[in-house]
């Protein structure tokens, strides 16, 4: 693990102020580090002072090595820290008392703001799972309008949520928070661009033969049904024959779906098989009746080929084991109301998703990786915004780790050793979330990353996750009188294990008290009108309009004491104790209901 992370002087100018020196992050750990930088012979060098931290507790967060958390004012520069951890090769002591360097571990950034975030200064070893570069991935290099690139976004988030279903350890620990379970999937067939430039110069005629077998097929089949029916005008109105056309129509669309997916591959592979691409000789192709048989002989028996005996073929197992679980769907659709969409359970679309994975990755040896979906995925459950937030970060990590075994991060450093970065995760989550927030990483990070050595680091504003991180694990950062961060002594707080109301209670995250401002404002508001107003005898109509006014606001008030000294200052003013007795009385009924539950 890091136990101390150190930035650069004046790396963080705008942050730290113009000419500032190292800044030392010590996580919690058990090392306490001092780096500090010099020249030495015109040269950068630095020295290292080092204590151990008595506070560290081994073993305190289980089967995750250290939690720290950086916490400060909107402006102090948390996500700006956090994104240096991960774009930049800081200098850093490990838990076993050396000098060690932040990229020498894989780094896992997640934030849930759509906020530009620059991929470019990012290292091999960072995989950056942000919102922006979820968009980013989901559009995989296609120009779309916005509803249709939030339909993509969607879709490819189901499809993380329904492979997370299947960590079943993982998936049972959201659950139990009350989370909606996924069970009806609706899926559409996504239509492509279609483009010849770089297919192969040979496969173009077959790929135009497929087009008309399929035509043909569809009007034989449709007559045959028609005949068989017995019908003769307005067909198309009967719903026998209108459910089968939709079945015909749906089942060719997976078919050509999937060649177009294929020719997609080869266009963007380049003009690399123009001329290399070949097919045994069959005259008699377009004779064929099928539509399915005719796609199955042609990757059958076209290759690739650059010199005699070197034959580049079709991955055709992973092809057909794709498209026949695709049209395995037709038969258990009791309804066909569009040509495009089918539905299925939980274990279809599972299967589905993971054959269409290998279904891309048996392309990747020969040809170029795209990953485009031809599949898009929605559910008629309406999860909230608190709701998808929980499951998107779980299922992104959970993403996170099938892409790596399967092999689609590339040029990731061999490392067991995950720094994962967290900015503002927790932001979304209704209040009881927020408090098991800490426990959840502690419990299903684990349960994704088996075997590896966690750290987390964390941004937040909110004292209702930071009851569970000790004070020594949490970097404070405010502003000094030059509007520039600081670090703040962390022995002035206390946090592990505090009660949530002191911790709001605290200056550090709320100002002024604990009342929201505008509530705050109507209190003021009613004691400058009692103190105006205390000497005055001619009292309107107005007055008594607006006495009448503050009455209904005070009894709304909810803080005990607050309401009873206002009503308490509105009797004074007013020369009697009704009002008074009134709110008192209504505070003792709620108190006795409230004594008479126990």
């Amino acid at each position: 693990m890091l136990s101390t992370i150190s930035l650069y002087p004046r790396m963080l100018p705008y942050i730290f102020g113009e000419n500032h020196e190292g800044i030392n992050l010590n996580l919690g750990g058990p090392i306490i580090g001092e780096i500090k930088y010099f020249e030495k012979d015109g040269r950068p060098s630095y020295d290292t002072n080092r204590l151990v931290n008595n506070e560290f507790i081994a073993g305190l967060w289980e089967n995750i090595s250290l939690i720290t958390a950086i916490v400060g004012r909107n402006g102090t520069g948390k996500t700006s820290i956090l994104k240096s951890i991960k774009n930049d090769e800081l200098l850093a002591i490990d838990e076993n008392n050396q000098a060690t360097y932040t990229n020498e571990r894989l780094i896992i950034y997640y934030s849930p703001f759509l906020s530009y975030n620059e991929e470019r200064d990012e290292g091999n070893n960072v995989i950056n799972i942000s919102k922006y570069s979820q968009l980013k991935s989901d559009l995989k290099g296609d120009e779309l309008g916005i509803s249709s690139l939030l339909e993509v976004h969607n879709s490819e988030f189901i499809k993380r949520l329904i492979t997370l279903a299947f960590n079943e350890s993982v998936y049972s620990e959201l659950l139990s928070l009350g989370l909606p379970e996924i069970d009806y999937i609706k899926v559409k067939l996504l239509k492509m661009n279609e483009k010849d430039w770089n297919i192969s110069m040979n496969f173009r005629p077959f790929f135009d033969l497929l087009d008309e077998i399929r035509d043909n097929e569809r009007i034989k089949r449709e007559q045959f049904f028609i005949e068989k029916l017995g019908l003769t005008d307005h067909f198309r109105e009967n719903e026998e024959y209108r459910k089968e056309s939709y079945k015909i129509r749906l089942e060719h669309e997976i078919i050509n779906s999937i060649i177009l997916k294929i020719k997609r591959i080869l266009e963007y592979t380049g003009n690399r098989y123009l001329e290399e691409g070949f097919v045994s000789e069959f005259e008699n192709f377009k004779d064929f009746q099928s539509y399915k048989d005719a796609f199955y002989w042609f990757i059958d028996n076209a290759y690739f080929e650059f010199s005699k005996g070197s034959r580049i073929l079709f991955p055709v197992e992973n092809i057909k084991s794709f498209t026949e679980k695709l049209l395995s769907m037709l038969n258990k659709q009791e309804n066909f109301d569009n040509w495009l969409e089918f539905h299925c359970d939980k274990q279809d679309a599972y299967e589905l998703i993971d054959l269409y994975i290998k279904f891309i990755l048996s392309f990747k040896r020969n040809f170029t990786f795209d990953d485009y979906p031809i599949l898009e995925f929605s559910t008629n459950k309406e999860l909230s915004s608190g709701e998808k937030a929980m499951f998107e970060i779980f299922s992104l990590m959970n993403e996170v780790k099938a892409n790596i075994e399967r092999g689609i991060i590339e040029n990731m450093p061999s490392s067991d050793k995950y720094l994962i970065l967290l900015d503002e995760a927790d932001m979304g989550f209704h209040p009881t979330w927020k408090k098991k927030y800490i426990n959840l990483l502690v419990k299903i990070l684990p349960l994704i990353f088996v075997d590896k050595q966690i750290q987390i680091i964390f941004t937040t504003h909110d004292p209702l996750t930071l009851s569970d991180i000790p004070a020594s694990n949490i970097i404070f950062l405010d502003k000094g009188q030059d509007n520039k961060t600081i670090l703040v002594d962390r022995k002035t707080k206390n946090t592990f294990g505090a009660n949530i109301s002191e911790l709001l209670a605290d200056s550090f995250f709320v100002e002024d008290g604990l009342i929201g401002d505008f509530a705050k404002s109507k209190i003021e508001e009613i004691i400058n009108w009692i103190n105006e107003n205390k000497n005055n005898k001619n009292r309107s109509e107005e007055f008594f309009m607006k006495l009448d006014f503050y009455k209904r606001i005070i009894e709304i008030v909810d803080e005990r004491i607050l309401k009873i000294k206002l009503s308490e200052m509105i009797s004074e003013l007013e020369g009697n104790t009704e009002f008074r007795k009134r709110v008192i009385l209504k505070e003792i009924d709620n108190l006795t209901n409230q004594l008479e539950d126990l």
